[in-house]
């Protein structure tokens, strides 16, 4: 005696030629279905990158380098020594170092964040570009200045940041396109 009978095709409640459409629809769409993602929430990456500058570290998930303590600008001083450490004491007291949400440990004191008045993290700008987004900061006269001393790698998403996209962002919109298709 049978007691139940299950067909393929009435597994997957369609015919197979409509899944491989569905299927085929999914696999030339997601590129782009992610792209756009990415352009609509370009805000997220900007975010990200001020993440990390506040947490100490580049794109790369490396402290900051020149540290306070190394900086050649407190070469100006008299003292040089006791001016980068009376300033790193005071940029401490103000934004005290805090573990980030994307997994950063804090920051060592003597390791710089690149914030002082909040002008260059407001800066910072995520373009749409053709394949996902590009991150720079715009507008502001000493950014090159920053670019410079610390090079453009504090402009990239580490892989603490991608992970918590894909994770947040991307996996939601892939099931979600995946229902777009039928799958």
């Amino acid at each position: 005696m049978v007691v139940g009978r299950i067909k393929l095709p009435t597994f997957f409640n369609m015919d197979l030629e409509d899944y491989a459409r569905g299927w085929n629809k999914f696999a030339k769409g997601l590129e782009g279905e992610l792209i756009k993602q990415m352009h609509e929430k370009k805000e997220v990456f900007e975010e990200f990158v001020t993440e990390q500058l506040y947490s100490g570290v580049n794109g790369d998930e490396v402290p900051l380098r020149p540290t306070y303590t190394q900086d050649p600008y407190f070469m100006q001083f008299k003292n040089p020594k006791a001016e980068a450490e009376r300033y790193k004491k005071w940029k401490a007291k103000i934004q005290p170092p805090a573990r980030s949400y994307l997994g950063f440990n804090p920051r060592d004191i003597d390791t710089p964040n690149l914030i002082i008045r909040g002008d260059f993290y407001s800066s910072i700008t995520a373009v749409p570009i053709a394949d996902g987004v590009m991150i720079a900061s715009q507008g502001l006269m000493f950014s090159a200045d920053i670019e410079n001393k610390y090079g453009n790698v504090i402009y990239k998403i580490s892989d603490k940041a991608k992970r918590h996209y894909i994770t947040f962002f991307m996996s939601k919109r892939i099931q979600s396109f995946m229902k777009e298709c039928g799958l």
